[in-house]
């Protein structure tokens, strides 16, 4: 039997709103040319910042390269000369962007990655908030 569940739509609907706060702080900027689409991409938030994953598989560390400026995180990956699948001697050239509007709160001089196994994993650490000492206001 086939079943079909629907969510019902409430004035809060706590996982609707935080779908749409996540799509909302981590939003792809461009698509790369030659039509190869971005990446597949995770991100999951936690406490202390966000933990992205990129799937890039068959990429070197030196054929990827990832920058950030002005908010956005770039991520591209570059290889030449991969064997053509049409038998053809003509070199193909194989390259993935993705352009990523970071939240406020991230911490760009402390974000941190590596690429192993055909995953790019990024931790981009948030800026925590330095709350002032509590004092008492004598009155005058």
């Amino acid at each position: 039997m086939n079943r079909r569940t629907t969510r019902m739509s409430t004035p809060w609907d706590l996982f609707g709103d935080v779908d749409r706060l996540m799509s909302n702080l981590f939003v792809p900027m461009a698509r790369p040319a030659r039509g190869h689409g971005h990446p597949a991409w995770r991100v999951e938030q936690r406490e202390e910042g966000w933990d992205l994953e990129v799937d890039l598989p068959g990429y070197a560390r030196e054929e990827v390269t990832v920058d950030v400026a002005e908010g956005e995180l770039t991520v591209e990956a570059r290889r030449v000369g991969v064997a053509p699948e049409d038998g053809s001697d003509a070199p193909v050239l194989r390259e993935h962007r993705l352009r990523l509007t970071l939240p406020d709160d991230v911490d760009v001089a402390a974000v941190e990655g590596g690429l192993a196994d055909g995953q790019l994993r990024l931790h981009l650490p948030r800026v925590l908030p330095v709350l002032p000492e509590s004092r008492r206001i004598e009155l005058v």
